[in-house]
């Protein structure tokens, strides 16, 4: 083990909370930069994949542990009409048998009802970020993957309460969780052109727990299939809970996107 990484594992003791965050962050980057920045002569490899997933939500409520309502079903069509701006990509770097990795998605999100002279506003925001460092036996970009790393959600929710169009009440709420975060991924190539690309892991921490499975095939174009198609489907559960709530979102539907190599 590098000696920037003994130094920053000291460092895990003495923060909490976001800096234990930071703390990660910067020891995932030393174990990959010892594997990327060591390995050979050769350069390092990028990739960038802007995609969309097209979830439709299924969330449920408990306090104290008894179910509040019979939950709320979310299409995606009833989300993108809600919508006010969005980011989802990956970003991968690396070289040989290490690369690290961001995956984010981020959702802003509006909309109001109003019953007479009353109107109730809300905003919401939502953040998931994956930073992880992984290990390919074979070679980065080929075969078996394992990585490990963080997986950060944070809500952002703002409420605005008016009559007769007079802003009468604002107030909201934050929550954010940091969980530990393992994982498996295999490509494969089927021909020149074809292959398929299967992801699964799972986190716990600050959360009850959350895990992710994708399957997509891929279909490589441009000169010398530097890039490549990227199709599937991917199934996300997560849980919460703060105080005495607890909320338990599942995510599924078509995920879709463009991977760039250079």
């Amino acid at each position: 083990m590098s000696r920037a990484v003994k130094s920053n594992l000291l460092k895990w003791h003495e923060a909490s909370g976001a800096g234990r965050i930071l703390v990660i962050t910067v020891i995932l980057t030393a174990i990959g930069g010892s594997g990327i920045c060591y390995a050979d002569e050769q350069g390092i490899s990028w990739s960038f994949t802007p995609y969309i997933w097209g979830a439709n939500t299924k969330l449920d409520l408990k306090w104290r542990d008894s179910p509040v309502g019979n939950g709320a079903d979310i299409s995606f069509g009833d989300l993108v009409d809600t919508l006010e701006s969005a980011a989802m990509f990956q970003l991968e770097a690396g070289r040989n048998n290490w690369s690290s990795f961001v995956d984010l998605t981020y959702l802003s999100t509006s909309d109001s009802a109003g019953q007479g002279q009353l109107e109730l506003s809300a905003d919401s925001k939502q953040y998931f970020v994956d930073l992880a460092a992984s290990y390919w036996p074979v070679s980065m970009g080929f075969g078996l993957n394992v990585y490990g790393g963080i997986r950060y959600t944070r809500f952002e929710n703002d409420y605005s309460l008016a009559v007769a169009g007079a802003p009468l009440a604002d107030t909201g709420s934050t929550q954010s969780y940091a969980d530990a975060l393992i994982g498996i991924r295999y490509l494969a190539q089927i021909d020149e052109h074809w292959g398929y690309l299967l992801r699964a892991d799972t986190s716990f921490g600050d959360s009850e727990g959350t895990w992710l499975v994708r399957a997509m095939g891929t279909y490589d174009v441009g000169k010398a299939g530097g890039s490549s198609v990227l199709f599937g489907y991917q199934f996300k559960s997560a849980e919460f809970r703060e105080q005495d709530f607890t909320s338990k979102y599942s995510y599924q539907g078509f995920v879709a996107g463009f991977q760039f190599r250079f």
